[in-house]
């Protein structure tokens, strides 16, 4: 069966459920246990020692349950979000598989991908499992293998067998859960090799994408080339081979998130309620109040990192020091305020100097959340109330780019300057979105369009503030940078970046294509790409005599 035949048989929602649509359906609930005798666990690299107090945690996955629906060759999983469990260290998910006649036994086989998450943090770790349904459609034993990551600091290799509780059922929303299946593939962008580049664009080197020269296959998770609504797409290797479900990657966003998440939510806050981001963080954060030094900062100046307060302005000092802090290491909210609000003294006025700190978004995001509920007397904190429901479901988004990260506590605070996750399909969506769709939604731009311009490099008399020493600026949550001199364009060029621990980025290019990569080797290199597709769609009008 296709992909597309599937998704129309999904369509007919609990009506195939129980009829099928070229197979025999089957649905039912699925519970995992890891045995701990029957696998390995072996790790390549650990930065932060980790392994330091033993491996058996590490080693041991949690255990996995969900409800599923066969329809077709589909196995769809029910519960597609991120998945919190007791284990200390593991939370996971499920994605959808698929599943094929076995010619030799006559019994029907499964794959299905899955991801691990650490708690408290965003590194993923991917995996697929598998298993053959026996001659009366039910489960004993899967095998699982675990062979890649989006991880910078913790890598590791795991094979094993899950003993597998198959329970025969019809979910009770089996039927929403598979229209909504139905809805997302029919509205994801077409998606295609990046080797087909040349088919669309003439000419095109897809190899610029995703360049060797600038990231390491080895690190390398996925990439992708965005243009005219088409997401061309390359990577998916992991250690032992290619990924057989690359649509269903989880990849992690760490500072994607300061963009996509705490500058959004801010400028979608201020077009509701103007005024938002200049409210003052000492006035509405509680525990910012006795500091005498917040008094004059405001949310903006917090998403434009110019808070005024640093130990050392040298680039990145202050953050890299920051990585075993209580700050990002701390589980609780009230543990997360006491370190933003007192960690760095007032040294300069507030919007004068650019200095790196997670911690400066995590206060944006409190405030504008205590800012909102001062003003709408209820908890208006939500994610789901200011971007989930009016913007990125809007833009079919996929159910694990709704789970982000909280803090685990009654205030459940999300971390807004990382901690967010996204599919394949979803970054190339936003890059979208905030590229050729202009932050508009049915032709309405659905935040404050004042603040995304200048994010956007879209008003000249507000480029953002120095954020090093080649140029690049950053306003708002976004860096910029002005590639003309690169380019050898006459007048200004500027690629918006958006770019994450690790080796994580975005880069949204002025002639409305963007370039995109999840990897895990420290570099966050992009112009390749840029000359690439400035060769294909000039960025500017004039070019130079030099290079005209």
């Amino acid at each position: 069966m296709t992909r597309r035949h599937s998704a129309a048989c999904l369509l007919l929602g609990m009506a195939v459920v129980l009829s099928g649509c070229q197979h025999s359906p089957a649905a039912g609930s699925i519970t995992l246990l890891a045995d701990p005798e029957a696998g390995d666990f072996v790790v390549i690299h650990d930065e932060f020692g980790l392994t330091a107090t033993g491996i058996a945690a590490l080693a041991q996955l949690p255990v996995m349950a969900f409800d599923f629906v066969m329809v077709g060759d589909e196995l769809l999983p029910v519960q597609r979000e991120r998945m919190a469990t007791p284990h200390p260290v593991w939370e996971y998910s499920v994605a959808p598989g698929r599943t094929w006649q076995d010619s030799k036994t006559g019994n029907r086989r499964a794959t299905l991908p899955f991801s691990l998450y650490e708690r408290n943090a965003n590194c993923v770790h991917h995996g697929e499992m598998s298993w053959a349904f026996d001659g009366a459609d039910t489960v004993r034993h899967a095998l699982y293998t675990i062979t890649g990551e989006t991880c910078a600091y913790f890598q590791f290799d795991s094979r094993g067998v899950f003993e597998v509780h198959h329970q025969r059922s019809r979910p009770a929303n089996a039927a929403v859960s598979a229209q909504r299946y139905a809805q997302a593939l029919s509205h994801r962008l077409p998606t295609r090799p990046i080797a087909t580049l040349d088919e669309h664009l003439p000419g095109a080197q897809h190899r610029r994408f995703g360049s060797t020269d600038e990231v390491d296959p080895a690190d390398m998770t996925v990439y992708g080339f965005v243009v005219d609504g088409l997401h061309f797409r390359g990577g998916c290797e992991l250690r032992d081979g290619p990924l057989d479900h690359c649509e269903a990657l989880s990849l992690p966003s760490y500072s994607l998130a300061k963009s996509l998440f705490a500058a959004l939510a801010v400028m979608r806050a201020e077009k509701l309620h103007p005024g938002i981001a200049q409210v003052r963080i000492g006035a509405v954060v509680e525990a910012c109040r006795d500091v005498a030094a917040w008094q004059d900062v405001t949310i903006e100046h917090a998403l434009d990192m110019a808070t005024g307060h640093y130990s050392r302005a040298a680039w990145m000092a202050d953050e890299n020091a920051a990585v075993l802090d209580d700050f990002f290491l701390a589980k609780d909210h009230a543990t997360k305020m006491a370190a933003a609000c007192q960690a760095h003294p007032a040294k300069s006025p507030p919007g004068t100097l650019w200095v790196y700190h997670t911690s400066d978004t995590y206060l944006a995001g409190v405030a504008r959340r205590a800012a909102l509920t001062a003003r709408g007397g209820r908890d208006v904190d939500r994610y789901e109330a200011l971007l989930w429901e009016p913007v990125f479901s809007r833009q079919g988004l996929s159910p694990i780019a709704r789970s982000i990260r909280r803090t685990h506590d009654s205030v459940a605070q999300p971390f807004f300057g990382w901690g967010m996750y996204f599919q394949p399909d979803d970054v190339a969506k936003l890059a979208n979105f905030l590229g050729p769709q202009r932050g508009r939604i049915d032709g309405e731009i659905v935040f404050d369009e004042g603040m995304f311009e200048a994010a956007m490099q879209r008003d000249p008399v507000d480029r953002g503030l120095p954020a090093d020493m080649e140029g690049m600026r950053y306003k708002s949550g976004f860096r910029a940078l002005d590639v003309a001199p690169w380019l050898g364009c006459s007048d200004a060029a500027w690629v918006i970046v958006l770019s994450g621990y690790g080796g994580v980025l975005m880069a949204l290019f002025p002639n409305d294509t963007a370039y995109y990569y999840f990897s895990d080797g420290g570099t966050h290199r992009w112009m390749t790409a840029a000359r690439e597709s400035h060769r294909l769609r000039p960025f500017c009008a004039e070019m130079t005599g030099a290079n005209s």
